[in-house]
């Protein structure tokens, strides 16, 4: 009698247990990187036209206003949310800006290494000017110059995949709605992501979808990658 009492107890709880799907995942990150499988998003083909590699026509789009950009951060709770990035608004900082030589437009350009080796006069001397703000004679530099990223200049390709039911198999599959652009830095300072976009709206403005190598391998999947980051069906919060 004893024995079934037990047995009794113990019976709701190995129902509750199979109720709970703890390993069902809501959505998942996976990081590239620009290998051989990849190369058509990395634009590792050097036949490929400028106008169509990844960040090109991200960049077309983003400064025609027809496509957002977002940054990803965590909120009060943990979760990692996505915020807008009012893109015209940091262009025209970026322009406004007194030390903004060289028109460098944020996200998309990046400076060379400011060049240790001053102008020369026709004498060959080095060329100085009076600072006001510290008040000494000092050399002047060449201007910085400012280049335009290409996809193949980026360590790591992130892409959030979210768990969606398809209605034509009532199934649930892992579509990719995410995409951000990531370098890595030296041993002492930690990567950062570039910006986000959502790959939903990109696909959306996408005429010629056919002159884009990349759009076939994201759209189907046919990337490879490490996941880094997921979150459970049942709990927000991210799991690392």
């Amino acid at each position: 009698m004893k024995i079934i009492v037990l047995l009794l107890l113990f019976l709701p709880c190995f129902g509750i247990a199979q109720l709970t799907d703890t390993t069902c995942i809501s959505a998942r990150w996976i990081a590239l990187s620009p290998t051989e499988k990849n190369a058509t998003i990395f634009g590792l083909d050097s036949t490929l036209a400028e106008e169509a590699d990844l960040i090109r026509v991200i960049q077309r789009f983003v400064e025609n206003n027809e496509l957002r950009n977002y940054r990803e951060e965590k909120d009060p709770n943990g979760n990692h949310e996505w915020y807008f990035i009012d893109y015209q608004k940091e262009l025209h900082n970026a322009i406004d800006d007194t030390n903004n030589w060289d028109d460098w437009r944020p996200y998309f350009t990046m400076y060379r290494p400011q060049p240790d080796i001053p102008i020369v006069d026709e004498f060959g001397e080095p060329m100085t000017m009076f600072n006001p703000a510290t008040g000494f004679e000092e050399y002047v530099y060449p201007t910085r110059e400012v280049y335009y990223f290409a996809t193949k200049q980026i360590d790591e390709i992130r892409i959030k995949e979210k768990r969606i039911l398809n209605p034509s198999t009532n199934q649930y599959e892992f579509v990719p709605v995410g995409l951000s652009f990531y370098f890595k830095s030296d041993e002492f300072y930690s990567g950062y992501e570039v910006f986000w976009v959502d790959l939903r709206e990109l696909f959306k403005i996408i005429d010629e979808k056919n002159k884009y190598p990349w759009y076939k391998t994201l759209s189907k999947k046919e990337y490879q990658g490490f996941q880094y980051m997921q979150v459970s069906c049942y709990n927000n919060e991210l799991r690392y």
